[in-house]
């Protein structure tokens, strides 16, 4: 089809490209679009093609009854979703959706499928905060449409995650005491594991932001300043936020070059297992536990039993660590605006420009990074003083009673600066 043509679509090569593109014009934009058909064969060039214009043609009609829900989250996600830093989180949930919406009407995507959508995965052993998230994407997808003039309205979508519920549920992680924190010091072994520990201590941050953090060009090491958020990456909610480093990690930073979490060179991508191995040995299993264990004969089976905590434990993760040193500055007396801007808290009197230039005060949350620094190398002479004998670090998470018993063997008489408060029984 000439390039003239106003209506349809027609199929080319590009140059430099074996592949065959979709090209059609777009009256809104008043330009031609194009799109890669991702095959070199031209019969399924014109397959694939055929079935992406129809996808077009029938979202231009507006009434939902028309327009399937497969349809509108497919084009959410080839046409926003990609733009998402959630983007692989929005196709999972997509996938999950399709049986029970992709050949419906919107129209007839109602609360009775929805809750019967919800209620299937419940029964299925997934976390009502997961389902939430999942029809979320379909909240987004149909309110889209209908901005984008797709569908002319859509059927609410219910929210089984409530605010109440929310509220109710216990904080994602165990808050920590210093001794289990401590504990957790004394047990890490890898240098990447010790770096992730005093990172999540240092930063507050998320473990998943800490991870990505590259030291070549989100670390500023002339002003102190650590950028959470890589560049490039788009800010979402869950705020990265650009924070002073406390001196305690300025000092296991110096000279260190590349990704902040790495082994043997490489950026380390997931630390679910390395956590799981190190809480282990933190807080080792009891012998009835491996009592219930059948003798390890495949590395799946050693792994397994490396990463059996005692019982009580298994709520310690990475995310214990933010919440536990929330809690310490308030303890600390540390103003809430500094807590909440070194949490990645969007503060409500905050100005775009205020938050661009802020961080280069030199008194910008002082106060939370000295708190910060004076907790950590706390918890880091704790770590490092010899254990008494007697002492087990399971009884840190039993009754208080235990845990006293057990921290007074841990600081005892040890030779080295005096007991704080905090350490005493």
């Amino acid at each position: 089809m000439p390039r003239h043509a106003r209506e349809g679509y027609w199929i080319e090569r590009e140059a430099g490209s074996d592949y065959w593109y979709r090209h059609w014009y777009d009256p809104e934009r008043k330009r031609v679009r194009r799109e890669s058909l991702a095959t070199a064969d031209y019969v399924a060039a014109q397959r694939i093609a055929a079935e992406r214009a129809e996808a077009q043609r029938v979202l231009k009609q507006d009434d939902p009854a028309l327009v399937s829900a497969g349809k509108v989250m497919t084009v959410y996600l080839e046409e926003h979703a990609t733009k998402l830093v959630s983007f692989e989180q929005a196709i999972r949930a997509c996938e999950l959706l399709a049986p029970d919406f992709a050949d419906l009407p919107v129209a007839e995507c109602t609360r009775a499928v929805q809750k019967a959508y919800a209620a299937r995965r419940q029964a299925a052993g997934v976390a009502v905060s997961t389902i939430s998230r999942e029809l979320s994407v379909l909240r987004s997808a149909f309110k889209r449409a209908a901005r984008e003039g797709q569908i002319s309205h859509h059927p609410a979508v219910i929210e089984v995650d409530t605010r109440e519920d929310r509220e109710a549920r216990p904080p994602k992680g165990k808050p920590l005491s210093e001794a289990e924190l401590a504990a957790l010091f004394r047990a890490a072994e890898e240098p990447h594991i010790k770096m992730f520990l005093l990172g999540l201590c240092c930063t507050l941050a998320r473990p998943e932001a800490l991870l990505q953090v590259d030291l070549d060009t989100q670390y500023d090491r002339e002003a102190g300043l650590l950028a959470l958020n890589p560049p490039g990456r788009r800010q979402t909610k869950k705020r990265r936020a650009l924070i002073p480093v406390a001196p305690v990690l300025a000092e296991a930073l110096a000279g260190k070059t590349g990704p902040l979490i790495a082994y043997h060179g490489s950026p380390v991508k997931d630390a679910k297992i390395g956590w799981r191995c190190l809480r282990a040995r933190a807080f080792p299993p009891t012998p009835e536990q491996l009592e219930g264990l059948p003798e390890p004969t495949t590395t799946a089976d050693r792994r397994k039993r490396a990463m059996l905590c005692a019982e009580g434990a298994e709520r310690i993760v990475p995310y214990s660590i933010r919440h536990t040193l929330a809690r310490a500055l308030r303890r600390a007396r540390v103003p809430a605006e500094q807590i909440s801007l070194m949490l990645g808290h969007v503060v409500s009197d905050s100005r775009d420009v205020t938050e661009i230039y802020a961080p280069y005060d030199p008194d910008y949350c002082v106060d939370a990074v000295a708190a910060l620094d004076v907790y950590v190398r706390r918890v880091l002479a704790l770590a490092a003083r010899p254990v008494s004998p007697g002492y087990h670090p399971n009884a840190l998470l039993g009754s208080a009673a235990g845990a006293a018993k057990s921290l007074k063997l841990l600081v005892g008489a040890t030779g080295f600066e005096p007991v704080t408060p905090t350490m005493s029984t």
